[in-house]
């Protein structure tokens, strides 16, 4: 919300929790699975996997499609 006779924006208690969801969203979800799509896996896979990490391996495996789906400007 502008701040009348000033260039000063005020923002809201929604627009501040957004923000900083899709700034923990980029910093905990989507910088790692980048990160981690071109690296080789080392070792065994484990015996037992935790759902979170089935959740993180399908993200790697399905953002090299999700991508070139995109095709996103280089």
């Amino acid at each position: 919300m502008r701040i009348g006779g000033t260039r000063c924006y005020q923002v809201r208690r929604p627009g501040i929790r957004t923000l900083a969801g899709l700034l923990i969203l980029r910093e905990k979800v989507l910088k790692p699975v980048l990160a981690g799509v071109c690296r080789p896996k080392r070792g065994r896979p484990p015996k037992n996997i935790h759902p979170l990490d089935e959740h993180y391996q399908n993200l790697q495996r399905e953002m090299p499609a999700t991508l070139q789906t995109l095709k996103p400007a280089a």
